[in-house]
C-alpha cells in the first residue's frame, strides 16, 4: 500500500540505495525490515515493509530518530521516536567518559587503518581475545581502541581485564591492563552489529568503517587476511 508515495519519498529524501540495505531480524513475522548502511557515522535509515499495510521509514542521526509513514490517504505523517528498551535503558545510563559516536567519529577521523574490538565480560571467547587482537592489530600497523558492552558494570569489566593480565606472559601483562574501559554507547556501532553476540571486530580507513565486521574467532592469518581485504575495499 502507497507504493508511489513510498518510493516518491525514497527519492526525495536521497536516501543511499547504492548498498541496497541489509535485511534484519524485524520485531514482528509480518514485515520485513532493511537497513541501510551509511558512509556517515551516526546516519542510518532503516525501511520497515508490511503485508497490506503502508510501510514506514526511520530516519536515524546520532541519537534522534524520525519516523515517516503514511495515513490512510496515503500522506505522508512524520513523527519523532524512541529507542527499543533495551537501548533506552542502555542510553539512560551515560556517563562523560563513555564512548560515543563522536569518539567513533574522532578514531576513525583520523583517515589511518583501524580496528575497533567490541567484547564483554559476558563472553569469555571474547575476553581472552582481546589482548591478541590487540597485540596483531598493532603489529601490522593498525591504531587499536577495545570498546565494551555498556550493560557491564565497570567492577566486571575490571575484574575481566585482571584475569586476562595474570594469564598473560610478564612481558605482555601490559598489553592487556593499559586498556581503557570504554563502555560501548555508540548508536552507530550499535547499529553494525548489535548487542547479541561478542567478540565482533571491525576495521577502518580513509575515514570509514567497512560494512561486514568479523564475528567470533579465528586464526591469525584469518583475522590478517580480513583486515587485509577489508583495508583494501576502504581505499
Amino acid at each position: 500500500k502507497c507504493q508511489k508515495e513510498f518510493l516518491e519519498f525514497i527519492d526525495v529524501e536521497t536516501i543511499d540505495k547504492k548498498e541496497g540495505g541489509r535485511q534484519i531480524v524485524a520485531d514482528s513475522y509480518d514485515e520485513v525490515v532493511y537497513r541501510n548502511v551509511s558512509d556517515k557515522i551516526g546516519a542510518w535509515t532503516e525501511v520497515h515493509l508490511l503485508e497490506k499495510k503502508t510501510p514506514y521509514i526511520y530516519k536515524i542521526e546520532d541519537e534522534n530518530i524520525m519516523k515517516y509513514s503514511f495515513d490512510e490517504n496515503c500522506q505522508k505523517i512524520s513523527e519523532n521516536s524512541q529507542w527499543p528498551s533495551l537501548l533506552e535503558k542502555v542510553l539512560s545510563r551515560v556517563q562523560p567518559e563513555d564512548f560515543k559516536n563522536d569518539n567513533l567519529r574522532s578514531f576513525v577521523g583520523t583517515q589511518k587503518k583501524g580496528v575497533i574490538y567490541n567484547w564483554s565480560p559476558k563472553f569469555s571467547y571474547s575476553v581472552f581475545l582481546l589482548p591478541k587482537i590487540e597485540k596483531l592489530a598493532k603489529e601490522l600497523g593498525y591504531e587499536f581502541i577495545a570498546v565494551v558492552d555498556p550493560r557491564s558494570s565497570n567492577k566486571e569489566i575490571a575484574a575481566s581485564l585482571k584475569i586476562i593480565a595474570k594469564k598473560l606472559p610478564a612481558n605482555s601483562r601490559l598489553l592487556a591492563s593499559e586498556n581503557k574501559i570504554n563502555r560501548n554507547v555508540s548508536i552507530d556501532l550499535f547499529m553494525r552489529s548489535g548487542f547479541n553476540h561478542y567478540p565482533v571486530t571491525f576495521v577502518s580507513n580513509k575515514g570509514k568503517i567497512h560494512p561486514h565486521f568479523i564475528t567470533g574467532i579465528m586464526t591469525d592469518e584469518g583475522f590478517k587476511d580480513l583486515f587485509k581485504i577489508y583495508t583494501e575495499e576502504l581505499k
